[in-house]
């Protein structure tokens, strides 16, 4: 018996250093250059990419890589429509194109759309998104938020996600900018 009171004395102590050890190494920052960085707060919704620390693509960018001068993602962004103490994910993907020497972004609504210009830009082999990820994350907010989606309040946050975001995208053809760099 005595021995199980030592052991719980020691146990206790020992399990809250291990949760603090990995709330910890959980959470961080990843450098994409030119001010640029990956935000990401562990098993959290709170995923985003910053530009001289002020979120530029909010949360949550669900998986990105890094390829030359651009970073090309994935994100199911936050429905502006909600609780700010409830933070309430599309179930729509938004893909994006950033280029970090010219400091522009652009979004797509469609993965055909955002795969045609990384096939222009030829990082196309480059680029390996883990959409299975991306599809459980939407499951999970379908499931999470089922009345939410039932009472049509998904409908609205499609919309505001419209035009917060994909209407404020600068929209020009990067692959012909490209050229042009290379040109000169």
């Amino acid at each position: 018996m005595r021995l199980l009171k030592v052991i719980g004395v020691f146990s206790l102590p020992l399990s809250f250093v291990g949760c603090f050890y990995f709330m910890l190494s959980s959470y961080g920052v990843q450098e994409l250059g030119n001010g640029f960085a990956y935000m990401y707060g562990g098993h959290s919704d709170f995923d985003y990419i910053s530009s001289n620390d002020r979120m530029l693509i909010s949360n949550h960018v669900v998986d990105f890589k890094k390829v030359d001068d651009f970073v090309v993602g994935v994100q199911l962004p936050r429905c502006p429509n909600t609780d700010p103490q409830k933070i309430i994910l599309s179930d729509q993907p938004k893909y994006f194109i950033l280029n970090i020497e010219t400091r522009s972004i652009k979004y797509y609504e469609t993965k055909s759309d955002f795969n045609h210009d990384i096939l222009e830009l030829k990082i196309s082999k480059k680029v390996n998104l883990n959409h299975i990820y991306v599809n459980n994350r939407i499951s999970a907010i379908q499931k999470k938020h089922k009345s939410f989606i039932n009472k049509g309040r998904m409908e609205r946050c499609y919309k505001e996600i419209n035009e917060k975001i994909m209407l404020n995208s600068i929209k020009y053809d990067w692959y012909k900018e490209m050229q042009s760099m290379k040109s000169t």
